[in-house]
């Protein structure tokens, strides 16, 4: 690691040094020979660490995470918060249509498919509200909601 250091130190002082150089230069011909021998420099100063071993290319400094087990894992994990995301928005969108009707849900939890297409389906609705609001909220959800799905009701604690 320290090798690396030396190297980007070293690489930053020669870009500034050309740099300076390249402005104060007093003619074409000479800039470009300066821009050939800096570069010369240039390139002495980032390989001379690794050649002479400051810099170790080590299996476990080499070894990558784009195995196929990773990126399916990684795939999976974000499908899976993908369609959280979603079953939340669409279980705060219930609970606005329902408190639109006067009608208060202690707890909503949708469940999701996310079809190949794009498409979302709604599988299940977990609803968690007073039994004698309980049909009038499965009817309301399904007048909101143009798609087939199983409407769960729960009795709420304090109702």
């Amino acid at each position: 690691m320290e090798g690396f250091r030396l190297a980007a130190g070293v690489a930053c002082f020669m870009g500034i040094v050309i740099a300076l150089v390249d402005a104060l230069s007093p003619s074409e011909k000479f800039r470009k020979q300066l821009k050939v021998m800096f570069a010369v420099i240039f390139m002495l100063a980032v390989i001379t660490p690794i050649a002479d071993g400051s810099i170790d290319f080590s299996e476990e400094s080499i070894e990558a995470y784009a195995d196929t087990d990773y990126l399916e894992a990684s795939r999976n994990a974000g499908e899976t918060y993908l369609e959280t995301s979603i079953g939340r928005n669409i279980s705060r969108n219930i609970d606005e249509v329902l408190k639109g009707e006067d009608i208060t849900a202690e707890k909503i939890e949708t469940s999701i498919n996310i079809l190949e297409n794009g498409s979302i389906d709604i599988t299940v609705i977990n609803l968690t509200i007073n039994p004698t609001n309980a049909e009038r909220a499965a009817e309301i959800i399904g007048e909101a909601i143009d798609d087939e799905f199983t409407v769960n009701i729960f009795a709420a604690n304090g109702m």
